[in-house]
């Protein structure tokens, strides 16, 4: 192999391993090349793509920034660009144009740089959760705090048995006792240790078995007669991490979302993929969980993963700090999206 096709195939793979797209025209803009990052950016692939104008892909503004940078020989940035990929919904970008020349200097075209910086504001977020310094006195008060909620399963299930369901109810309601009585005494060890989540503990699960289990008592024990509609992707791999754990993450929120609805309102639980992210370099998972209540107002949103900050009669504030930081230590995040008059959405991110 000559010393330009080595050269030529190292390029390649720089090209192609570059976590931005990155799309290289011709002096006329006409697109020549296209890595797999900006394939998936674009929601297009090389082939369908190559030899077409950019202005196919970018908006009018950035084409014109894309025709100076060429002509007056310089490097152009734009930032938080709006670039609409049909199915898809919008995707912000900072795109970045830069001139590449040839051996003797000439212009040859541009190359054009997309940074997906909706990617890097979720990291940004993330990782401020991740520097969340844990308190193990708050902790300790969280867990018995918590110690309710699995005696509130075990009451919510006995209650269900009074009523001499059928034999598939039986059966249910007696694998929620068994649960939660070995949530229960999970809890107790964890406040006896003062222990943190040791990862090496850590076992696999099945986030849609949690769910699945939350929903049943909750409908089943519930006096609002709320709905839940689920949309799961069945095709999830099992979670790593603490199962006792990550489950009262989810009667956290969703108990939250049940007391902020009416009688007769709704709540959205969606699990789904997350292909635009990484977390700790592994693909994600993203689990939503959104209301039709009243919503929350802007000035008290900045403060629910606070500790003892609550908004509820008799509420001691510590819920969503235990779940917060609870998802932090198996690698994720939480974000909260609420609009006062429309609901809220917790949407939890894990590592798959």
């Amino acid at each position: 192999m000559s010393q330009n096709n080595i050269d030529s195939n190292i390029h390649r793979k720089i090209f192609e391993s570059f976590k931005d797209g990155l799309i290289i025209t011709d002096e006329d803009l006409n697109i020549i090349d296209l890595n797999d990052a900006g394939e998936i950016l674009i929601n297009t692939s090389k082939k369908k793509i190559t030899g077409t104008c950019c202005s196919k892909i970018l908006p009018e503004e950035q084409f014109l920034q894309a025709e100076k940078s060429l002509s007056e020989e310089r490097d152009i940035t734009e930032d938080e660009v709006e670039l609409r990929i049909y199915p898809h919904e919008p995707v912000l970008l900072q795109i970045t144009f830069s001139p590449y020349y040839s051996n003797t200097g000439k212009t040859e075209g541009v190359i054009i740089q997309l940074k997906d910086i909706e990617g890097i504001k979720f990291l940004s977020g993330y990782n401020t959760q991740q520097s969340i310094t844990s308190n193990f006195e708050n902790l300790l008060l969280g867990m018995a705090h918590e110690l309710k909620n699995p005696l509130s399963g075990i009451k919510g299930a006995a209650q269900l048995l009074k009523n001499k369901p059928s034999g598939k109810e039986l059966t249910k309601c007696s694998e929620i006792i068994t649960k939660e009585a070995d949530r229960l005494i999970d809890l107790l060890e964890r406040m006896k240790r003062i222990d943190d989540f040791a990862e090496e503990q850590f076992e696999e699960f099945d986030i849609h078995e949690i769910l699945f289990d939350i929903i049943y008592l909750e409908s089943k024990t519930g006096e609002k007669n709320i709905n839940f509609e689920k949309n799961f992707d069945v095709a999830l791999p099992p979670i790593r991490g603490d199962e006792n754990s990550v489950k009262q993450v989810f009667i956290n929120i969703i108990k939250n979302a049940v007391q902020a609805v009416e009688a007769d309102g709704e709540i959205n639980i969606v699990s789904r993929w997350v292909s635009d992210y990484k977390i700790k370099s592994n693909s994600a998972i993203m689990v939503s969980i959104s209301d039709n209540g009243p919503g929350i107002p802007a000035d008290e949103l900045a403060h629910v993963f606070t500790p003892f900050f609550s908004t509820k009669s008799g509420g001691t504030g510590l819920g969503l700090f235990i779940s917060n930081q609870i998802i932090s230590k198996h690698g994720g995040a939480i974000f909260l999206e609420s609009e006062v008059g429309i609901g809220s959405e917790f949407k939890i991110y894990l590592p798959a």
